[in-house]
């Protein structure tokens, strides 16, 4: 369970310097239409040191009939720096800094080394690439499709390591063209069924976003 909460919450590093959203047929992209988001996808990156904002989080569970909410905020500071603080419907605090991953809940901290565990670690260049912008960096443990519309870009990234595998079928990051702002994130869990319509899945929606603000160095303490 730990595990699995940790996965996600790296996956959703990877919507930090963009924002979230977007809907209607995606149509795949071009060899030159995929290098030229590419470019302006690390150029836009570069503009962004921290963001604050609050966002979303929907778990969808195949086999209950209602989705399961929670609410809080979300903070970023360049390079490796992430915070989510949940404040309803409990309070939850998952932080990462640097090579060290911190989940706070009913009191008690759980520390782990990222640079310890082989999973981790690869998820952690996940991070290091998004927050980049040079999804290129993901390497070969990674396959990434490009697909867009009138209004919006979608990658859609699927794990192939045997590792990742187990725990995420695959990730949708919803871009708007205008500025490469990410309204909503969704990770889709790996589950034992390939052929099921309906899997389990978390996503995060993000609103209110506040680009470059000072954020206190304590919201991404680990100790």
């Amino acid at each position: 369970m730990i595990m699995k909460r940790i996965s996600a919450f790296v996956f959703v590093l990877c919507t930090g310097i963009f924002s979230i959203f977007a809907q209607g047929e995606m149509k795949p992209m071009t060899e030159s239409e995929v290098n030229a988001f590419k470019k302006k996808m690390a150029a836009e990156a570069q503009k962004v040191n921290t963001i604050e904002s609050d966002f979303m989080q929907l778990k969808h569970i195949a086999a209950m009939a209602g989705d399961i909410a929670s609410t809080g905020k979300f903070y970023y500071q360049k390079n490796d720096k992430v915070s989510l603080d949940y404040t309803t419907p409990v309070k939850y605090q998952i932080v990462i800094n640097g090579s060290k991953i911190k989940m706070v809940s009913n009191g008690k901290t759980n520390v782990f080394d990222i640079a310890s565990n082989g999973l981790m670690k690869e998820m952690k260049e996940v991070i290091s690439a998004c927050m980049t912008g040079n999804l290129q960096a993901m390497g070969s443990n990674y396959k990434l499709e490009y697909y867009q519309d009138a209004k919006e870009h979608l990658v859609k990234i699927f794990p192939l390591s045997d590792g990742a595998k187990a725990i995420i079928d695959e990730v949708n990051i919803y871009l708007e063209k205008s500025d490469l702002s990410v309204t909503r994130m969704r990770m889709v869990e790996a589950s034992k069924d390939k052929k099921a319509k309906d899997k389990d899945y978390t996503e995060y929606q993000f609103s209110n976003k506040k680009l470059n603000a000072d954020i206190p160095a304590s919201r991404f303490s680990i100790k």
